[in-house]
């Protein structure tokens, strides 16, 4: 979610956005040592879908996003597939890759995604419903993320940069001595 360019326009002024390519822009390169790389050709010729939504919504959106992210964690090796698909996800300096989620927190955000990609693509008839599943999605994802922070890290973590603080340092961001 995204605030408009131009917010007194829509509701809210935040908007959902799907970019679609016009055509392929991604093949397997193949080497003659036998590795294969992914070879994404850079275009500008897209569809773009938007959907204007509220703040409240953008809000939980981000949260759902932020919430996961902070437990990301990055193994020793890394897995590569070519009978599935690698999925990233960003939220301001936060960033987690997962590949083809079948279960749990990243399975979900792939749902969400999903599911925030057929608004941009719905019309006002559908759009309600859509959003509505969306959200109910956004706010389930929030509580499990925060019992999985509570479970992992002792406590729930309410902003990302406390937390990337605290990750980094080992100092609380709120605690004196995590104060600079």
């Amino acid at each position: 979610a995204r605030p408009a360019e131009n917010p007194e326009t829509k509701p809210g002024g935040w908007y959902i956005e799907r970019i679609a390519p016009k055509e392929k822009i991604w093949r397997w390169k193949h080497f003659d040592d036998g590795h294969l790389e992914l070879d994404i050709k850079p275009t500008e010729d897209v569809t773009r879908y938007r959907a204007y939504i509220t703040e409240d919504f953008a809000k939980v959106l981000q949260e759902a996003w932020q919430s996961t992210l902070l437990l990301t964690r990055y193994g020793e090796t890394r897995v590569i597939g070519l009978d599935g698909t690698t999925l990233e996800f960003r939220s301001g300096d936060l960033f987690g890759e997962t590949w083809s989620p079948k279960t749990g927190l990243p399975a979900m955000l792939a749902d969400l995604g999903r599911k925030l990609s057929t608004v941009a693509l719905s019309d006002e008839n559908s759009r309600y419903t859509r959003l509505a599943e969306a959200e109910k999605l956004a706010s389930k994802i929030v509580k499990e993320a925060e019992a999985e922070q509570i479970k992992v890290l002792g406590k729930k973590m309410s902003r990302h940069m406390d937390a990337l603080g605290e990750m980094l340092t080992g100092k609380s961001a709120t605690s004196p001595q995590g104060r600079n």
